[in-house]
């Protein structure tokens, strides 16, 4: 074989072992957060995502795995609240989706774009169904207004107007399906099955469906087919499938109650309970999936899309009769959770949500390996200091990797830790420290003794503080905006580098000091000079759309802090002559429950109160809480107190507040802190309140030995009122009450 051959077979070889080891995923941005609604195509084809918490929308080729388009919700946000949409409906033909969210908005969708064509405020509550007519003209929709109660409303698809209102008298719709042209029906919790005309939207049929056995008035938890002729009831501690039309029961699950609802595919054979389970409702079996807390089957049931509730990466399609993932709709490199270059800065490493180590060539930013192994998210990257090995760890086992062939050559099952402290940053000598602390300025220290070097500014919900190399400068992240480049001598910023919305961003430097890159929950990986604060790479480009509806919303969030500080000065001054008519006194030495001890809820009668004995005998101090302003106010108690529906306090404007009625005895939620006023930690982590209504007293016990050596308890209050007309709530910022040794009587 001449040499040219040999050439060519070498090269052949060699392109297709290097393209074996490629990245096979299309790089983009997936939902990241929480999944809150998908649906399928009519044709199986597509998925429709949303992220409640990222505000994203998303189209997706289901047999490519690639986002087709991202639109930015932002604009459904009313004020502070995230709102989510939690239900879609297609057109039969695709063109067309329909979405509803929490606070009650209906939207249509150009499905090929992503465009939005009308956004309209269409309920008071939140959207709980949602159909489209087969000939695409008409929406109807349900919402749900508290207490059961339900609207339902016909709109025209076109333009969004309505059409008609049927709320009347509706209670609790969870289900609606046009079943014909003419026709629609709708289901509720209390086993109501109706049956309306599109003509003259009148109630054509009734049906009153006895979910469970005995039939019972009360609301029950009840999933319908798509074709109304079957559900899914949960009966105690049962769910029960029932055909709708003979009320046969068809299957009887042993099932606790779920908060998740159960699904039907189309042709009403298999369930999916959100137990990471499908049942074959014809054979009784079960098929379990990799862990999800959601899932969705396709029109012809062949296919399920699971995803957690919380923190989500991605949403992974499985075959119902093989159990095998057939797709993972996921961001790449996902959310980036660790990065490291080389010791000679050649390579750098990334470690993603997509359990996806990624080893990058640094000059032509190419993928050189992607490494598959890992079970859980990788959390660190390590390479060795020869540069020809790399270390990733996730939270259950450790992986050695050969970054020269790309292969595996060591796997440990471990548990590893990771405590990612953002609020303590060793700088690399290990000398100096930066420290943020809540709501006070982040600071410069020695590590060795925490003594402060320097203060800086406070930075409202900092995101991550770095140092650089040569520690004369550092890097800080507020949670809304970009890397800031900071020196240990300046009092602000001397340069910025964006990287778009994201946050928990990781930083690796180049071992020339001069270059860094970060990554977070952008899902993006950039690159930049330190000097020039110009970017060299990004591996996305960055969603200024979605930056800046993020902006948008953090512009909101300041202005609503700013309104609410100054509503709480204005009622600290109204409130100021009330704040001393809020006192401790001592009442009697006696004995009390332990703290441990206590029960969640308590009753209204005395127990230990009324125990009398000695200093020298007895256990506990007890004191008497007073209450002698004229407005109620908030106390924080270690268990729950129910309030006696004969004492309130009536507001000018006629809302009643209940609470306490005089001399209960009550486990406050103490504080404790030393001769000094510094806070020393004490008691549990957990609680409740009551309300403490005016001209009352309730009695409290402390244990006799905390009340030694100068100490004091202490605890909050707050004083409650309408404001701007609106609810009872918390009226000025909290006042503190303390309780010292020197306070008990003298012996």
């Amino acid at each position: 074989m001449n040499k040219a051959l040999l050439a060519i077979l070498f090269f052949f070889v060699v392109s297709s072992y290097c393209l074996a080891q490629t990245e096979k995923y299309p790089f983009q941005t997936g939902d990241g957060d929480l999944v809150s609604g998908l649906s399928w195509s009519p044709r199986n084809d597509l998925i429709l995502t949303t992220s409640g918490d990222e505000n994203g929308l998303r189209l997706w080729d289901v047999a490519a795995e690639r986002v087709l388009w991202k639109s930015d919700l932002g604009f459904l946000q009313d004020d502070l609240e995230l709102y989510s949409i939690r239900h879609s409906h297609w057109t039969n033909d695709q063109r067309l989706i329909v979405t509803g969210t929490d606070n009650g908005k209906l939207q249509l969708w150009d499905a090929a774009s992503g465009r939005l064509i009308w956004n309209l405020k269409a309920h008071a509550g939140s959207v709980t169904a949602i159909s489209i007519s087969p000939d695409a003209k008409m929406i109807v929709s349900s919402a749900g207004l508290g207490d059961w109660k339900s609207e339902l409303k016909v709109w025209s698809l076109a333009d969004g107007k309505l059409v008609k209102d049927l709320s009347a008298t509706q209670k609790d719709i969870s289900a609606i399906r046009f079943m014909d042209g003419n026709h629609f029906r709708t289901g509720n919790g209390f086993g109501q099955i109706t049956t309306w005309s599109t003509n003259e939207f009148k109630v054509v049929t009734t049906k009153q469906l006895s979910a469970c056995i005995p039939a019972g008035r009360n609301r029950t938890s009840i999933v319908y087919s798509s074709d109304f002729a079957v559900v899914a009831a949960q009966c105690g501690k049962n769910l029960v499938i029932k055909n709708v039309n003979t009320g046969q029961v068809i299957r009887t699950i042993d099932r606790e109650e779920n908060s998740r609802r159960v699904d039907f595919s189309e042709d009403n054979r298999i369930l999916v309970l959100p137990d990471s389970e499908i049942f074959d409702i014809r054979t009784s079996r079960k098929r379990r999936f990799h862990e999800f807390d959601d899932g969705v089957l396709n029109h012809d049931g062949s296919l399920i899309a699971t995803f957690p509730s919380y923190r989500a990466d991605g949403v992974q399609i499985f075959d119902t009769r093989t159990g095998k993932r057939r797709g993972w709709l996921v961001g790449h490199p996902g959310v980036v959770k660790s990065l490291a270059f080389s010791s000679d800065g050649r390579r750098f490493a990334s470690g993603s949500a997509d359990r996806i180590v990624r080893i990058w060539e640094t000059q032509s930013k190419t993928v050189l390996f992607s490494l598959h192994g890992h079970e859980e998210e990788i959390e660190s990257v390590e390479f060795s200091e020869e540069g020809k090995t790399l270390t990733s760890r996730s939270e259950k086992e450790t992986i050695v990797w050969d970054i020269e062939r790309g292969v595996k050559l060591k796997e440990t099952k471990e548990e590893n830790h990771f405590e990612n402290n953002r609020e303590r940053v060793l700088s690399p000598s290990l000398k100096f420290a930066l420290v943020q602390e809540y709501e006070k300025p982040f600071r410069l220290v020695h590590a060795a003794t925490n003594e402060t070097i320097k203060e800086f500014v406070l930075i409202d919900q900092l995101d991550n503080l770095v140092f650089c190399p040569d520690e004369e400068h550092f890097l800080a992240k507020p949670w809304w905006g970009g890397w800031q480049l900071w020196s240990i001598e300046s009092k602000q910023p001397i340069g910025e580098f964006d990287v778009g919305y994201s946050y928990y961003n990781r930083v690796a430097f180049h071992p020339d000091g001069k270059t860094f890159i970060t990554g977070g929950e952008g899902q993006n990986i950039l690159m930049f000079d330190l000097d020039s604060g110009k970017m060299i790479w990004s591996l996305l480009p960055i969603d200024e759309q979605e930056f800046s509806v993020k902006k948008a919303a953090e512009a909101r969030r300041v202005a609503f802090l700013n309104r609410k500080r100054e509503n709480e000065r204005l009622a600290d001054i109204e409130n100021e002559p009330y704040n001393h008519k809020v006192y401790i006194t001592f009442d009697h030495y006696g004995d009390m429950t332990p703290l441990g001890e206590q029960r969640i809820a308590e009753s209204d009668n005395p127990k230990m109160s009324n125990v009398r004995k000695s200093a020298t005998d007895a256990g506990a101090i007890w004191l008497r809480l007073h209450n002698d302003s004229p407005v109620p106010i908030s106390v924080p108690t270690q268990s729950m107190y129910l309030p006696n529906r004969k004492c309130f306090y009536e507001f000018p404007d006629g809302q009643k507040l209940f609470g306490l009625c005089d001399n209960r005895e009550i486990s406050v939620w103490l504080g404790l802190e030393d001769k000094d006023g510094k806070p020393i930690p004490y008691g549990f982590d957990f609680g409740s309140s009551v309300i403490l209504l005016p001209g009352k007293s309730v009695l409290f016990a402390v244990p006799r030995e905390i009340l030694s050596n100068g100490k004091a308890i202490r605890f909050s209050f707050t004083f409650q009122k309408p404001i701007e007309g609106k609810k009872i709530e918390d009226y000025g910022t909290e006042k503190v009450l303390r309780f010292r040794e020197s306070d008990l009587p003298k012996d």
